[in-house]
């Protein structure tokens, strides 16, 4: 099951005991400075979760099913996601490799 904005806001809110709405703005102004940076240098860097970079695809010729008509679609562009070490390592669950690339606060909090 996925979560949506305002379930990640309520359970973050929880967490550090800030108004929901606030946490909510604040998640909605990380995701439009992600695009934003994208829109801008097609690349953004989040180390230990992951790199987001926007690819430009070509036009590509389409046909229409009902009049088999050829027509071109234009170039657009997506986003690709490539996950970080950190983050991958903690989906797959590798215990031994994420003790040693835990932040300085991480292991301060574990001791």
């Amino acid at each position: 099951m996925s979560i949506t904005r305002n379930r990640l806001a309520a359970e973050i809110a929880g967490q550090i005991r800030l108004p929901q709405e606030t946490v909510r703005e604040m998640l909605s102004m990380t995701l439009d400075g992600i695009v934003g940076e994208l829109e801008k240098t097609g690349r953004v860097e989040w180390r230990g979760f992951g790199v987001f970079k926007a690819k430009s695809l070509p036009p590509v010729k389409k046909r229409n099913p009902r009049t088999g008509e050829t027509v071109m679609a234009p170039a657009k562009k997506k986003v690709v996601f490539k996950v970080g070490k950190l983050a991958f390592e903690r989906l797959n669950k590798k215990p031994g490799k994420l003790e040693k690339s835990a932040s300085p606060t991480e292991r301060k909090h574990r001791a």
